[in-house]
């Protein structure tokens, strides 16, 4: 398949609880391996058998009707191995004992019976019997590609979040942290590398990063998991949360909470109708400016230099936020880890592409609020005159 389609309510993905067929977190790694099906039955079934099972018809998995009462093709197809395994092996028992049934017998009394065979390992996590990894283990990011572009503001995928932030439980995702509060926050964290960084350079800090993709998400927190059971343990301060950060924020985080927002290489949205999904706008920058501590830092950096200026230019038009200059960001190392740290910036970085940063800093309420009333216009009895004979 070239892409990725998520499941619509019509067209539901069957799960394990459905017949037996791959459930989603599982079912990549059927599509990865479905290449290599033929070949793992052959190996176990006699050259001279002309009932090959037939790979699995993948389009099937989306079909919208209730599945079948029968088995479902990969157990049935394993089911049909196992069976023509055991009858190849009786054939060549009884063939090596010159057709003698007692002497079949008393082998296999002997402990040289063939053991049955076992479906291949891919079939097993397609089924659901076995996970891709295990916590604790190393992720491989093929199991966990996904496609670049998501609409944040469909309603194809739900969430769960609390009714305000002090409903929120950090607990079970700092198991090693008293009473964590978030500090650093990394919007669309893609496969983790700004995050594991930030963990590193900051072990006082607590870091959360998020994510809309479920298998992406799913592969940060399973490198999050094996860098803790590490000696010494790692990354005990960060941890990676699904959600859609255009719409749910200040269900999680209070006021001023936050001390540093970072965006990196967000999705640009090129067409003109779709610049209202963008990461930063007018409104969202708004919401930043809620969560930000006074002096709090925003970063946003990309390779798409439109971009770059309308990041910009959003920021600079906002009252809350004022720019750094690029001068002052010079050794600062938050600013080298977002730069280098990304698996996206490593992108850039090998295609000798170019990269652009800018770094606002929140301003003060009092400031925000004394400039905004010397631009309101004097308030005098004449102009209410003019309103009341209009």
């Amino acid at each position: 398949m070239k892409q990725e389609r998520a499941p619509s309510s019509t067209m539901p993905l069957l799960s394990p609880m459905s017949g037996g067929l791959p459930s989603p977190s599982n079912f990549y790694a059927l599509l990865i391996h479905t290449t290599n099906y033929h070949t793992e039955l052959k190996e176990n079934l006699c050259s001279s058998c002309n009932n090959l099972p037939t790979p699995p018809n993948l389009l099937s998995f989306y079909h919208p009707e209730p599945p079948p009462t029968s088995a479902p093709p990969i157990a049935a197809a394993a089911t049909a191995a196992a069976a023509a395994t055991a009858a190849t092996a009786a054939m060549s028992d009884t063939q090596h004992n010159g057709g003698d049934a007692g002497a079949s017998s008393s082998n296999d009394s002997g402990g040289n019976k063939k053991r049955p065979w076992v479906p291949p390992k891919f079939v097993q996590e397609a089924l659901g019997h076995l996970p891709i990894v295990e916590d604790g283990q190393h992720p491989q990011k093929r199991f966990y590609r996904s496609r670049a572009h998501c609409n944040p503001l469909s309603h194809n995928d739900a969430f769960e979040y609390p009714p305000n932030p002090d409903a929120m439980d950090w607990c079970p995702l700092y198991p090693a942290l008293a009473n964590p509060t978030v500090r650093f926050l990394d919007v669309g964290c893609g496969f983790g590398g700004l995050t594991v960084a930030l963990s590193t350079l900051f072990p006082e800090k607590v870091v959360l990063a998020l994510e809309i993709r479920a298998k992406v998400c799913e592969f940060v927190r399973l490198r999050i998991q094996e860098m803790r059971k590490e000696s010494p343990p790692r990354a005990e301060n960060a941890n990676v949360l699904k959600t859609n950060a255009m719409k749910y924020l200040p269900h999680f985080f209070h006021k001023g909470q936050l001390e540093k927002i970072f965006f990196c290489f967000p999705d640009p949205h090129f067409k003109a109708k779709n610049h209202r999904r963008r990461i930063i706008s007018e409104r969202l920058l708004t919401e930043y400016a809620y969560l930000l501590a006074e002096g709090g830092l925003l970063y946003a950096i990309t390779d798409v230099e439109e971009l770059h200026h309308w990041h910009v230019a959003k920021l600079t038009e906002h009252a809350s936020f004022e720019r750094i200059p690029d001068e002052r960001l010079v050794g600062d190392v938050t600013v080298a880890a977002i730069t280098n740290e990304t698996e996206e910036g490593k992108k850039v970085e090998r295609a000798k592409g170019k990269k652009f940063l800018c770094v606002f800093r929140r301003r003060p309420d009092a400031v925000v609020i004394q400039e905004m009333k010397q631009s309101w216009p004097e308030w005098t009895g004449e102009n209410e005159e003019k309103e009341e004979e209009e």
